[in-house]
């Protein structure tokens, strides 16, 4: 097969098996994206970036998907399925990416489509692509920005995605390193080698570049230029990303008076002490241990290309792109979302070293004997474990074409349309789900007991994991109109009492409120202030209501 046909057959596939797969996994809409969208929506509006106007809190984490759903707002297209079709799209890109870095790792066509192809039909990738968030943008860059640095693209086109990157997931900045140190040994490895002659597997499988080669051939006169270019290289690379990042995080200072997105400090264990940071490393381990079991063939792949191909260079530098993210996971201790959502977007480069082992063990089929029937073992191996990565997926049973929300998210939304006739301009609500909420009472301030688009709580509360930070004090002197948590929240009733010393339950009337056609089977804990109670009781008319049980 031929790189064009097969580039053929991978658009049609591309363009086919995504598409087949989402109509049998239940698309969710994660409700952190709807903070996102509140965030487009009122830059959008003019109103700045911001999730309430006048408060310059940055609680998106994806400053590039923001704007970019900012963007399709301002020309008034549907912000949510603005960001499902963008979602899908960027993920779709990432898959033919990681056709053509399975290449340049030196496999076949016919195993790096193999390869790509298990990753179309995975429901969880297309989950995570497809909930509201930047998944499949990163998803795509990571991997771009990994075929661009192994064919040795422009490097300040490689800075400048590096760049994105970071305005993406700003945990990504840590590829920077991974990347310049790979152009710098390719500059240690010319020292080294006789003038003239270059190692294609070791380059990666499908050789350089044309223009590398004329630089590098030659004298001892010629290779040092070669060496002095790749180091110029590097550099031009770390300064085009480092010139991106300097000014985001300048522009960060100067708008919101931080560093970093403030839902980063909500989420950091460090101010939480040594005894939590160690118990945030054992969980992250224990999220990273799930998702390879989750993913055994990409996991298995890699092995077998480490194993049969473990010279290849490209190969170590495609997985220290995928270690990169392990750090983040450590110290967070994994995520909430469903779906292994921090290292599922990073399968389109996992992609690639398997299309590697599979390219090895294709051509070891080609040999009669035992290098034969090794060869027929391990593809029964992989193919065995991919029946269960796709089988561990969350399917539906036929076709739906259908996105929907969580049903705790759906609750916030229930709650939110009932309150939103009797809140005034001037009131403040609180929820611990802020997205959904938020994004039904749009003209209302929203106040985020967990921090995200609160900088007091995100610095000064108590730490509640991969959730956030809560000041309860803090919570209490905000005077919310109301405040709306969920049976089983981390911000209990018993953690609000103890926290303002048994003031917000005197100030506050509180109930378990169910509905069951759209709760089931959960139930919200509604706090009103008792100052507002004339006002604010008639929202919860005609529901299922128990008064909450009062301490002491």
């Amino acid at each position: 097969m031929t790189d064009r046909r097969a580039l053929h057959l991978l658009a049609a596939s591309v363009a086919a098996l995504p598409l087949l797969t989402l109509l049998f996994v239940p698309v969710r809409t994660i409700d952190d994206a709807f903070i996102t969208f509140r965030y487009a929506r009122n830059l959008a509006s003019g109103d700045g970036l911001v999730f309430n106007l006048g408060e310059r809190v940055e609680a998106a984490t994806s400053l590039s998907w923001t704007l970019l759903l900012a963007a399709a707002e301002t020309i008034r297209l549907p912000i949510e399925g603005t960001a499902l079709a963008l979602g899908v799209s960027f993920a779709m890109l990432a898959l033919r990416e990681a056709y053509l870095l399975g290449r340049r790792l030196g496999a076949s066509p016919a195993a790096s489509l193999a390869a790509v192809a298990l990753v179309a039909v995975h429901g969880r990738f297309w989950l995570v692509a497809a909930n509201g968030l930047e998944g499949g943008l990163f998803a795509f860059l990571v991997v771009l920005v990994a075929r661009k640095t192994v064919e040795d693209a422009d490097a300040r086109l490689i800075g400048a995605l590096l760049g994105l990157l970071f305005l993406t997931r700003p945990e990504s900045l840590a590829i920077l390193p991974v990347v310049a140190g790979y152009q710098l040994l390719d500059a240690g490895r010319l020292a080294g080698s006789a003038p003239g002659r270059l190692d294609g597997d070791r380059l990666g499988g499908a050789g350089r570049s044309d223009r590398r080669r004329r630089g590098t051939a030659g004298n001892g006169a010629t290779n040092a230029d070669g060496r002095s270019a790749l180091r110029r290289r590097a550099g031009v690379t770390a300064l085009a990303a480092l010139a991106i990042v300097g000014a985001v995080t300048i522009w960060r200072l100067d708008y919101y008076g931080a560093l970093l997105p403030n839902s980063v400090a909500a989420k950091s264990a460090f101010s939480a002490g040594p005894e939590t940071l160690l118990e945030n490393l054992l969980a992250g381990l224990s999220y990273t241990v799930r998702f390879e079991i989750a993913h055994a063939p990409l996991i298995l792949g890699t092995a077998l290309a480490l194993l049969l191909r473990p010279g290849n260079r490209a190969l170590w530098f495609a997985l220290l792109v995928v270690a990169t993210e392990i750090p983040a996971v450590l110290v967070n201790g994994g995520d909430w979302m469903p779906h292994y959502r921090l290292l599922t977007v990073f399968l389109p480069v996992l992609a690639a070293p398997l299309a590697l082992g599979l390219s090895a063990t294709f051509e070891d089929r080609d040999h009669p004997g035992r290098r034969r029937r090794r060869a027929t073992w391990v593809l029964a191996l992989l193919a065995l474990s991919a029946v269960f990565m796709l089988g561990r997926s969350p399917w539906q049973p036929s076709p739906a074409p259908r996105v929907g929300y969580h049903p705790i998210a759906n609750c916030y939304r229930f709650m939110a349309t009932r309150l939103r006739p009797h809140l005034e301009p001037s009131d403040i609500a609180a929820s611990e789900a802020i997205g959904l909420f938020g994004w039904v009472l749009q003209d209302t301030t929203i106040h985020d007991p967990l921090g995200l688009a609160s900088a007091h709580h995100a610095r000064h509360g108590e730490y509640h994991g991969q959730w956030g930070k809560t000041d309860y004090r803090h919570l209490h002197e905000t005077q919310p109109a109301v405040l709306v948590l969920h049976e089983g929240s981390v911000v209990t009733p018993e953690k609000i009492d103890r926290g303002t010393n048994g003031a917000f339950t005197r100030d506050y009337s509180a109930w378990f409120v169910s509905d069951p056609r759209a709760c089931a089977p959960y139930r919200l804990i509604v706090y009103v202030d008792n100052r507002h109670l004339e006002r604010l009781r008639p929202a919860l008319d005609d529901l299922v209501v128990e008064p909450l049980a009062r301490n002491g």
